[in-house]
């Protein structure tokens, strides 16, 4: 397949890291030549964009993710710590509420203790603060 269609078809999917885009040809074989001239071609139109990438990967994971766990994320994917610190902030409160919601429900059924055990582990696994997660576990009946 052409290198340019191949990029453009995990495009198509979801947006995408350079790092991302750089793997996935490299795992398929392309030279780092053709690597090179596809990741500017669509750098040069706008569709490879570390900055918007990162910042439509924040917005689809807050509710999901703390802070520090999109960080993580970013980071893996290859996006630069000046960009991720420009993109990723808020208040991690507001970003808690949904996982919160998933865990109450699924852990509803345990007794009171227990319950409130596997909440804070719930949240913790997925990169809450441990402030924030004693602080909203205060107020869960």
């Amino acid at each position: 397949m052409n290198p340019l269609r191949y990029a453009e078809r995990l495009l198509s999917i979801r947006p995408r890291s350079e790092k991302e885009i750089r793997e996935r040809m490299e795992k398929k074989g392309y030279s780092p030549q053709e690597t090179e001239k596809t990741v500017n071609h669509f750098k040069n139109i706008g569709l490879l964009d570390d900055r918007e990438f990162a910042k439509w990967w924040f917005e689809e994971r807050k509710g999901e993710r703390g802070i520090f766990a999109i960080k993580m994320e970013l980071k893996r994917k290859g996006v630069s710590d000046e960009i991720i610190d420009e993109v990723v902030s808020g208040d991690e409160r507001e970003f808690i509420k949904k996982a919160l919601e998933k865990a109450e429900r699924k852990y509803k059924n345990l007794p009171e203790r227990e319950r409130k055990r596997k909440i804070r582990e719930y949240l913790l696994r997925r990169g809450f603060s441990w402030d924030v997660i004693q602080e909203v576990t205060e107020w869960t009946p």
